[in-house]
């Protein structure tokens, strides 16, 4: 099992001290993402300000980049429409003025794609320090009352929303399996092979336990989409006899999963929307003959947010309105009060940005993707790195098919590591043709 190492610009030495605390940053942010807001804010800054300082040296036609033109457009969108909703609306100025800013502050994946440049070896450090900062903020948020639930077998949360702990578990896990050869080339000798590949077992069952422990429907089925790529894409990664022996940790995993989900679609309701009569009554608009509370509430949501779409369909209702438009249709609809977005990105997108912002937002994501791919065709990751980012930008799109994460500052944060490692890459093609000296 060979795998090769990542492409490598520079030594960390020959980095510029005007530069370095740039990296610093990236680093910082990495690492306190799940751990320390105020230090992973403390890292975006540094990002900023050295990306600014270091903005002379920046290719020509910078501001020509495909992301930046779509965080402009992005930033003009969403301010029109928050404009345009408070003159309609001046009370809510204020209201509609944050929900603008959060709405476009997502677009700093740009400042994690610029000190990563595509350089896998930053790529893998960054992504591991995050690992690391999500172990230890979940073994920080491991009180009393946490132990008690989990010995109680009921849904953990520690410091993040139920669905939010489920997908950054998720993505711990997927991580994990698909470096797993990388870490047994790393290693090196048997005698620390077998005991890494052991720890990291016992590691990513402890991980598919708390993603079961969750009963979040939406991580599970992405989840098991992903896995059985992952799986496929696993020969790939590792072929050989040592591969067919990193299968049986891996498959071992994957079984205690998939035992854990059957026994929990087996003993409660909260996976009965898998039926097609389920599908059926929803569609009807009426309530589901599951009794589940919670998937009535969100069909509810759903069609109310479209509702409110097609009234203003092109700027929306403006960024940040989503709450006040439910607590109004609260008293009509019961089921729908209370809850603070539509529980959708893309239908909150519609309510709050309408088409024209919606459409932005779309563009970006395929820029992004068309980023990852093209690195890859260019030699910019080796196959894991490139089959890691690409299933958690599929499992981010999963995520917020059922959530509306994006204006959590966990989300946002997690949103910003993925897709600057990704679109990190379009830097690295970038300057591998100006090295060469083409202009593409």
């Amino acid at each position: 099992m060979q795998i090769p190492p990542g492409p490598r610009f520079e030594s960390h030495a020959a980095i510029p001290w005007s530069r370095r605390l740039g990296v610093l940053g990236l680093y910082l942010f990495g690492f306190s993402a799940f751990v320390s807001s105020a230090g992973a804010n403390i890292g975006i800054v540094l990002m900023l300000a050295t990306a600014l300082l270091s903005i002379r040296d920046a290719p020509a036609g910078w501001w020509r980049d495909p992301a930046v033109v779509l965080a402009a457009a992005a930033m003009i969108t969403v301010s029109a429409s928050a404009g345009w909703a408070a003159l309609a609306e001046p009370a809510q100025f204020e209201i509609l003025r944050k929900g603008a800013g959060q709405l476009l502050k997502p677009w700093l994946f740009l400042l994690v794609a610029f000190w990563l440049q595509g350089r896998q070896d930053r790529v893998i450090l960054l992504l591991s320090l995050a690992l690391l900062g999500f172990l230890l903020g979940s073994v920080r948020a491991l009180d009393e009352d946490s132990l008690a639930a989990l010995l109680a077998h009921q849904r953990p949360d520690f410091r993040w929303s139920i669905n939010a702990f489920a997908q950054y578990t998720s993505a711990s896990l997927v991580g994990l399996m698909v470096f797993l050869p990388r870490i047994w080339h790393a290693l090196a000798t048997p005698t620390r092979q077998y005991p890494g590949v052991l720890v990291c077992t016992l590691l990513m069952a402890i991980l598919a336990a708390a993603v079961a422990l969750t009963e979040s429907r939406t991580a599970l089925l992405g989840l098991g989409i992903i896995l059985s790529g992952v799986v496929v894409h696993f020969y790939l990664l590792a072929p050989g006899p040592a591969g067919r022996r990193l299968m049986v940790p891996l498959m071992a995993v994957v079984a205690l999963l998939l035992v854990a989900v059957i026994g929990l679609v087996g003993s409660a309701e909260r996976f009965g929307f898998l039926s097609l009569q389920t599908v059926e009554e929803l569609f009807a608009g009426g309530a589901t003959s599951i009794q589940d509370e919670s998937l009535d509430a969100r069909a509810a949501l759903l069609r109310l947010g479209l509702g409110l779409w097609w009234e203003k369909p092109l700027l929306g209702w403006g960024a940040g309105s989503s709450s006040m438009l439910i607590d109004a249709a609260g008293t009509a609809q019961p089921i729908v009060a209370g809850f603070p977005d539509f529980h959708n990105l893309f239908v909150d997108l519609l309510v709050g940005v309408g088409a024209l912002g919606t459409l932005v937002y779309g563009l970006g994501f395929v820029v992004v993707m068309r980023a990852l791919t093209h690195g890859r065709g260019h030699g910019c990751m080796d196959l894991d790195t490139y089959l890691l980012l690409f299933w958690l930008m599929v499992f981010e799109i999963l995520s917020q098919m059922t959530s509306y994460r994006i204006d959590s500052i966990h989300g946002r944060f997690f949103w910003m590591l993925i897709a600057g490692s990704a679109y990190s890459c379009h830097f690295w093609v970038r300057l591998g043709a100006l090295r060469n000296g083409r202009a593409d």
